[in-house]
């Protein structure tokens, strides 16, 4: 999603932090979703 110029476009007004710290939240809700449906 965030490949090619397209995709990294999107962010070249956001500071870096604030991209790692997107990332890592909605990894963190994807896993918390996954481990929800396995149980």
């Amino acid at each position: 999603m965030l490949h090619g110029a397209g995709g990294s476009s999107i962010y070249s007004g956001m500071p870096i932090q604030r991209i790692f710290r997107d990332v890592h939240a909605i990894s963190q809700h994807a896993l918390r979703l996954a481990e929800g449906n396995s149980s």
